[in-house]
């Protein structure tokens, strides 16, 4: 696994997970886990996780996604909004 200055990036077959409101990116066929309030972002074959807080249930939950299958798209960040990953939007 490499490190740089703005985010942890596992290259292949790695694992990255970032605390609340960070930012994961995983390359192909990693898994990039973020916290509440957080973005991430895999390549070909990886694992998206991103964990959130439902206000109906009074717990955190964790909305995932794998690239390729339901329209997840491999290089793209993503969020939760309303319990599903959403691409994340870019000002």
């Amino acid at each position: 696994m490499t490190h740089d200055t703005l985010t942890d990036k596992a290259i292949v077959f790695g694992t990255v997970i970032a605390s609340e409101g960070g930012t994961a990116t995983a390359g192909n066929h990693g898994t990039a886990t973020a916290g509440d309030h957080g973005t991430a972002t895999a390549g070909e074959g990886g694992t998206i996780s991103v964990r959130y807080w439902d206000p109906l249930l009074g717990r955190y939950r964790v909305a995932d996604g794998d690239v390729g299958i339901d329209g997840i798209e491999a290089d793209t960040a993503y969020v939760v909004a309303d319990g599903k990953l959403t691409r994340k939007e870019t000002p």
